[in-house]
């Protein structure tokens, strides 16, 4: 009896202790202890709260060694595994990111399981549960807040004393993924990357568990090189021609695939990611992107025909069986050698939707659906997403979302904590084990453009029941004491905006990554009315603010502000004067009135827009507002949305003052549109010049009718009218149609000229070809000419889309043909009637023929040239690689070289090239070419014409 008693009042005794308060004051002697052999972590976070209590209270705490110093009667903060709390906690059971908060007497010990990477590593790449002690702390006790990165979004108040008692948390995040995988890291200096891992894992971002679930394959190239494809020439993709991958392929190509179906292959993914020590909690085993896929017999029976249903990419094509038979091999195997890693997998693209072979993943794999939430704000994605989801869920426990956040083209004003919200507290309900989040892109540094959006998804990942309600009033609060209303009201205009707008909208997200939709989509949110009234709560908040720093972080919210501005007047100024003959930039029906002098001018605007944008950025390159390091380096970057437009805008100037297209004269993209049936059609002479059209709707003729509010299937009429000039002898005069979808009737002037059927056995790509059509014996001179044009289709999207313009051709001139037999490359080949085949199923290969042709003229004569050809896939842009193409030796021995006429980069049916070339000097020989290379796809040529014309 007497020891239960003495141990109650023992137990009494260390209660009280615990409880004791402690205050903390200016003159409060403090130091703060770390072990021994402290890991990086937490003499990282020892750094941490010493610069805390000297900002907020003026403390000059010290910071000891334990076994240099031992806890004295001053107060004590024992950061990680220290030998005096070692009967507090058992580090071993600690999962990794967890961490204990307990106060003992003056003793406050903050103590989490870490690993021994640098805190601040790229992409989070380190466990780090003592700072997450330390931040929490911070956070409960000091009031410190990180709204977003950088010394303006600190916020550090300012105190006399801090009293803290009764503190006893175990805490540690719900999902392990809550990272951000930024795809242009290095475009920011060291002190951004830093700045933005250090604002992440304060509000709970971070990597409990260390791996990549990315492309994979590339690590094997890396790891064993061009031997692996010697010694395993089988475990790489095969190609229509029952080819194995080359390696010249192997090397020059980022797009190549595996032969998932292989099982030895699997075992050797398994063993290679046991043993690859970068990833110590999972591997990958996902696909290289792209197409190139596996056509073996055995990978086709693996994906038993299943059809994709994903909205991202343009195919229905669905290699979800190989694939996820591939993860479960792989799995397998490392469970069978005693491994714990798990096999990490994208649900992406060509293989986003559970495959129908499979009825349960291992429990090993781990699913990582691609999907952005910020797409699920249209209807329909948001469909998708929950039935990809619920789909998923019945195949797996384990999942992560790769999640896309790209904010460049064009940059918007983009909030949606309430979406992020809703989506992630719902995967946590539907899986058990749900993993987190993986951000694939770059909006690291869009903080004035995404608002609360982060602060809301990193706390959330951390506390899965955290109310959004108490997640944004901090947010808001504590950034803008005196103007948090003015500012959140600033914010949800946007948001508010963005969903309502996407309610009216048929099947389209809204990302703004590269242009496209996303640019028409802008200008129609952000009206000039909007952006007015966001300047005025901007202003509004500016004149609430009390304090100089929440001043700046009003200023920091305008630059989001103003570099949206600036992108709305570019592409709206680019918009109006491309009339859409730049790729990814939407036509604007403004424009259907302007004369060429008007889309010179908006053009020129552009440029200059383009040039004050560009200083902008420069301006606030240090900035976490925006993403401008990365907009920087995109108009440098030839391939990105700001170099094509840049060297698009310069070209077609070009083409307005010759009065020329690059293709030849385009046609107004607005045509006349009414549904109607072919027979309704002819008996109404919607086909004659005499009908009235005036009371049809206008649409436009670059993109398919389903896109704009027209799910219908079956005819329906376009109608248009150009005119064109007087033809010569010599001349003939070809209609291209862009792409039509499927069949059609064409009439010129009440005349039938062309009548198509769709034959997915012929052609099932006919529907995106371009349809060239002679109408040279239908048109009037010098006068209006009517086209109408009655559409058929059959199913999904349907009309007459892409770019349709008109083009004068020679008539080719009687002489004799030098072209004679042609020397073939490599993948190409002569196939009966003179047709030349090539195939390229890889990038960097070279195909085509050459021939040369002796002249030894001995006065200078003009000649012609001609050739035909038909792609039934082609990649790349309009160049000199797909070509018919010359160099010409004089007999002066001086040269001209790359005389060309460039054919279309698409799928398409025969067409024609020609010129005529006049020499100033006589021409020795002819060096001839039909080329096809450095890009994928298989082309024919044929008619090859070589004419010497009298002078």
């Amino acid at each position: 009896m007497k020891k239960i008693f003495l141990f109650c009042v023992l137990a009494a005794i260390f209660s009280v202790i615990c409880a004791q308060e402690v205050l903390l004051s200016t003159k409060s002697s403090v130091q703060i202890i770390i072990p021994a052999k402290a890991s990086k972590t937490v003499k990282y976070a020892a750094e941490e709260l010493q610069s805390a209590l000297k900002r907020i209270l003026n403390l000059n705490a010290s910071i000891k060694n334990e076994s240099e110093q031992k806890a004295s009667k001053t107060v004590n903060f024992f950061i990680g595994p220290c030998k005096e709390n070692i009967k507090i906690v058992n580090l071993a059971k600690l999962p990794y990111d967890h961490f204990i908060i307990k106060q003992v007497g003056n003793n406050i010990h903050l103590i989490g399981k870490d690993d021994e990477n640098d805190p601040l590593a790229d992409y989070f790449a380190a466990r780090t549960g003592s700072l997450y002690a330390v931040y929490r702390f911070m956070n409960d006790k000091l009031g410190v807040r990180m709204i977003f990165p950088g010394s303006i979004g600190e916020v550090y108040p300012q105190k006399t004393k801090i009293s803290i008692s009764a503190m006893n948390i175990q805490d540690g995040p719900d999902a392990q993924l809550r990272t951000a995988a930024y795809g242009h890291l290095k475009r920011y200096t060291n002190k951004q990357k830093r700045d933005f891992i250090r604002y992440g894992r304060f509000n709970g971002l971070g990597s409990s568990i260390v791996g990549s679930v990315g492309h994979a394959s590339h690590h094997l190239l890396k790891q064993y090189g061009k031997k692996l494809l010697e010694d395993h020439p089988e475990y790489f993709a095969m190609n229509s021609n029952g080819k194995r991958l080359s390696k010249r392929s192997l090397v020059r190509s980022n797009r190549w695939k595996l032969c998932h179906s292989n099982k030895e292959l699997a075992n050797f993914f398994a063993n290679w990611g046991i043993n690859y020590q970068p990833y110590p909690d999972y591997f990958p085993a996902s696909a290289m992107d792209g197409g190139n896929w596996c056509l073996c017999k055995e990978c086709e029976r693996l994906d038993d025909k299943q059809k994709s249903n994903d909205m991202s990419f343009d195919t229905n094509r669905s290699c979800s069986g190989r694939m996820f038979t591939f993860a479960n091999r792989v799995a397998r195997e490392v469970k069978k050698q005693g491994s714990q890693k798990l096999v990490a997998i994208y649900a992406y693209a060509y293989y986003v939707d559970p495959p129908k072979n499979i009825s349960k993943m291992e429990d090993n794999v781990m699913i990582e659906l691609c999907q952005g939430i910020s797409w699920t704000a249209s209807p329909v994605f948001g469909k998708r997403f929950s039935e990809l989801s619920s789909d998923w869920a019945k195949r797996t426990k384990r999942i992560a979302i790769r999640d896309y956040w790209d904010n460049f083209f064009p940059m918007v004003l983009y909030p949606y904590p309430k979406l992020a919200s809703k989506r992630l507290k719902g995967l946590f309900n539907k899986f058990p084990n749900f993993m987190g989040v993986n951000v694939c892109g770059d909006t690291t540094q869009a903080f004035s453009l995404d608002g609360p959006t982060t602060y809301v998804y990193a706390h959330i990942l951390w506390n899965k029941d955290a109310k959004l309600e108490d997640i944004l009033n901090d947010y808001y609060t504590n950034g803008w004491e005196k103007s948090h209303k003015t500012i959140r009201q600033y914010f949800e205009l946007y948001e508010h905006a963005v969903y309502d707008y996407l309610k009216t909208q048929k099947g389209k997200a809204f990302f703004p990554w590269n242009g496209g939709h996303n640019i028409q989509y802008a200008h129609e949110i952000y009206t000039s009315e909007l952006m007015a009234k966001g300047a005025q709560l901007l202003a509004k908040a500016r004149s609430e603010a009390k304090s100089e720093i929440e001043r700046k972080r009003v200023d920091y919210l305008k630059i989001g502000f103003d570099a949206v501005s600036n992108d709305l007047a570019y592409y709206r100024a680019l918009m109006l004067g491309a009339t859409g003959q730049i790729v990814s930039i939407p036509y604007l029906k403004e424009s259907k009135n302007l004369t060429t002098e008007q889309k010179i001018e908006y053009l020129n605007k552009a440029k200059k827009l383009a040039a004050i944008r560009l200083d902008f950025l420069k301006k606030h390159y240090n900035s976490s507002a925006i993403p401008a390091p990365v907009m920087v380096f995109l108009t440098k970057y030839k391939k990105s949305l700001s170099s094509i437009c840049a060297k698009a805008t310069e070209k077609i100037l070009k083409d307005y003052k010759s009065g020329v297209s690059v293709d030849g004269n385009i046609i107004d993209p607005i045509w006349k549109f009414k549904i109607a049936s072919l027979e309704k059609g002819l008996e109404n002479k919607f086909h004659t010049p005499e009908y009235k059209d005036n009371k049809w709707t206008d649409i436009n003729a670059t993109v398919l009718w389903t896109s704009q509010g027209y799910n219908h299937i079956g005819w329906a009429w376009y109608r248009q009218k150009i005119k064109f000039p007087a033809l010569s002898a010599q001349q003939q005069l070809l209609l291209t149609l862009g792409a039509v979808d499927e069949s059609y009737k064409l009439f010129v002037n009440g005349k039938l000229v062309k009548s198509f059927k769709y034959d997915v056995n012929k052609n099932p790509d006919s529907w995106k070809q371009p349809q060239t059509i002679d109408i040279t014996n239908f048109i009037i001179a010098n006068q209006l000419n009517s086209i109408s044009l009655a559409v058929h289709n059959m199913s999904a999207a349907g009309g007459l889309w892409k770019k349709s313009y008109w083009k004068l051709l020679i008539t080719p001139p009687i002489g004799k043909n030098l072209v004679r037999r042609f020397h073939s490359y490599l993948n190409s080949k002569m196939l009966k009637g003179g047709i030349l085949d090539v195939n390229l199923p890889t990038l960097k290969k070279r195909g085509g023929a050459r021939q040369t042709i002796k002249l030894n003229q001995k006065e200078a004569k003009a000649i012609y040239l001609s050739a035909e050809s038909r792609a039934f896939e082609a990649s790349g842009v309009t160049n000199a690689s797909y070509s018919v193409y010359m160099d010409i030796q004089y007999m002066d021995n001086t040269y001209s070289s790359a005389i060309k006429k460039c054919f279309t980069p698409v799928a398409h049916d025969w067409e024609l090239r020609q010129m005529i070339f006049k020499p100033k000097k006589p021409i020795k020989t002819i060096r001839l070419y039909l080329l096809f290379r450095n890009r994928i796809g298989h082309v024919q040529f044929r008619n090859t014409t070589l004419i010497e014309l009298e002078k």
